[in-house]
């Protein structure tokens, strides 16, 4: 059940954030590499945001914890590298759809900090059942 509850939060969550880079973006007009549509959508959020949410219903051994940390840095690393090769022109759309609609792109950006501050506070404090191994 935890897990179905995980799946759903985590499909509530990357729905939030595609949708938001979407309007945050001006429907995709006028910007076409938005920088919260980055934020959506590496990789693919329909998939990885519920997967994360169920790996940490089931955090019960280090190697879970380990997928999930490499998970997100792998999601950083994409927005990193697509940070990294904004061209000029789209830095001045960023900025033009910035002044323009900062109120949507702050409740964007407040979602998601506070979805990555929940993740990690979960994987810092959650104890790790270990399960003792049988003697075959």
């Amino acid at each position: 059940m935890r897990s179905v509850i995980g799946a759903s939060v985590g499909l509530i969550y990357s729905l939030f954030l595609t949708l938001g880079g979407i309007v945050s973006t001006g429907m995709g007009h006028g910007i076409g590499t938005g920088i919260f549509m980055a934020l959506a959508l590496m990789p693919f959020p329909l998939v990885f945001w519920p997967t994360i949410a169920v790996m940490l219903t089931r955090l019960g051994s280090r190697s879970i914890k380990r997928y999930i940390i490499y998970m997100l840095v792998l999601h950083y690393l994409g927005f990193a590298i697509y940070l990294l090769a904004l061209h000029s022109q789209d830095y001045q759309d960023f900025l033009t759809v910035w002044n323009s609609a900062a109120t949507a792109w702050t409740w964007h950006v407040a979602i998601y900090l506070a979805g990555q501050i929940f993740i990690w506070w979960t994987l810092a404090f959650r104890k790790i059942r270990v399960e003792p191994r049988s003697a075959a």
